[in-house]
C-alpha cells in the first residue's frame, strides 16, 4: 500500500513542480486536461472493460453497483441539504454549495486509486459509480446550478441531457456491448494494443494533472474563508460516517463496498467549477472547495483506502 500511494503522490507532486517551473502553464494545462478526457480515458476504461470477461454475473454486479450508487449520491444530497439548512449557508450560495458538497472526483482520481488498490474489477465499479455521477450531475447538479442562475427548469433538464454522452460515458457503452457480444475476441491485436498503450498513460498523466491544478493555491487564503473551510470539513466527516452506515445496514458486497467507501473519502470533482463558470454563480466558492478538499483528501485518501483493508 505504501508504494502504491508514493507512486501516486510522486506523480502528483511532479506535476506541481512542473507547474511551478513553468514546464506546465495554464493553457497546456488545459490541453491536458482535454487529452485526459477525449483520448486517455476512454481507452483506460475501455481496456479494463475488455480485460474481464463480461459473464451475466459480471453485468449484474455492474448493475448492482450503479444502482448503489444512486442510492448513495441520494443520501449525500440529503446531507448535503441538511448542511446547509443547520449551518445557514447564504441563500445565495445554497445550489453551488451543495453540488459542490456532493459530487467527488471519482474520474481522474478515482480510476487510477481503484486500479492501483482493487485491481480491474475494482476499476469496474469505480466506473459504475462515476458513470451515475455523470447522470447525476449533468440532471440533477446542472438543474441546480442553472436555477441558482434564474434559468428555467425545462431548459437546465433539456441542456444537460445533451452532456450525459461524453467520452468516458461513450466508452463504457462500447466496452460492455463489446463484451456482453462476444464481439472482443474479434478484435485486432494492433487495435488492442494501441487502447492498452494509451489506457496505461491514463494513471501518471491524471495524477499529475492533479498536481498541477493545486499549483498557486494558497492555503492561508483558503483557510481564512471559514464557510469553505467548515463545508469541506464536514464534508470529510459527514460523507464516510453515511457510507459505513449505509454499507452496514444493507451488507453490500465487500468489493462494492469498499469502492463506495473510497468514493466517499475523495475531494469534490474538478468538473463542478467548470459547470457553475458556465451556468451558474459564485465559481470562487466551488473552486475553493475543490482545492481545499484535493488538499485535505492527501490526508483522508490514504486513510480511507487503509481502512478498507481492516474494516473488511
Amino acid at each position: 500500500m505504501f508504494t502504491q500511494f508514493f507512486l501516486l503522490f510522486g506523480l502528483i507532486a511532479i506535476g506541481y513542480i512542473a507547474r511551478s517551473r513553468g514546464w506546465i502553464n495554464s493553457e497546456s494545462l488545459d490541453s491536458l486536461g482535454d487529452l485526459l478526457i477525449y483520448l486517455i480515458i476512454p481507452p483506460m476504461l475501455l481496456s479494463s472493460i475488455l480485460s474481464l470477461e463480461i459473464e451475466q454475473e459480471i453485468l449484474s454486479e455492474f448493475i448492482w453497483m450503479s444502482l448503489y450508487s444512486l442510492g448513495f449520491f441520494v443520501v449525500y444530497f440529503l446531507l448535503a441539504k441538511l448542511y446547509i439548512r443547520l449551518f445557514k449557508v447564504p441563500f445565495d450560495y445554497k445550489e453551488t454549495m451543495e453540488v459542490s458538497f456532493v459530487i467527488p472526483n471519482n474520474g481522474f482520481m478515482g480510476f487510477p486509486i481503484a486500479l492501483a488498490f482493487f485491481g480491474y474489477k475494482g476499476l469496474l465499479f469505480m466506473v459504475a459509480n462515476n458513470m451515475v455521477m455523470n447522470i447525476t450531475l449533468f440532471t440533477y447538479g446542472v438543474y441546480l446550478i442553472k436555477r441558482s442562475n434564474g434559468i428555467n427548469i425545462k431548459e437546465s433538464i433539456s441542456g444537460a441531457m445533451k452532456q450525459i454522452l461524453n467520452p468516458s460515458i461513450i466508452a463504457i457503452a462500447i466496452g460492455l456491448l463489446l463484451g456482453v457480444s462476444g464481439l472482443q475476441n474479434y478484435l485486432p491485436v494492433p487495435v488492442e494494443k494501441l487502447i492498452t498503450i494509451l489506457g496505461e498513460l491514463a494513471t501518471p498523466l491524471s495524477m499529475m494533472y492533479i498536481g498541477a491544478t493545486l499549483f498557486g493555491s494558497s492555503l492561508k487564503e483558503l483557510i481564512r474563508d471559514k464557510m469553505i473551510v467548515k463545508a469541506t470539513i464536514a464534508r470529510a466527516l459527514l460523507l464516510p460516517i453515511a457510507t459505513l452506515i449505509l454499507l452496514n445496514i444493507f451488507h453490500i458486497a465487500e468489493l462494492m463496498g469498499k469502492i463506495l467507501f473510497v468514493v466517499s473519502v475523495f475531494p469534490c470533482a474538478a468538473v463542478v467549477p467548470i459547470l457553475v463558470a458556465e451556468y451558474g454563480k459564485h465559481v470562487e466558492t466551488s473552486v475553493r472547495m475543490v482545492l481545499f478538499s484535493t488538499i485535505l483528501s492527501l490526508l483522508t485518501m490514504p486513510i480511507g483506502v487503509y481502512l478498507t483493508s481492516i474494516l473488511w
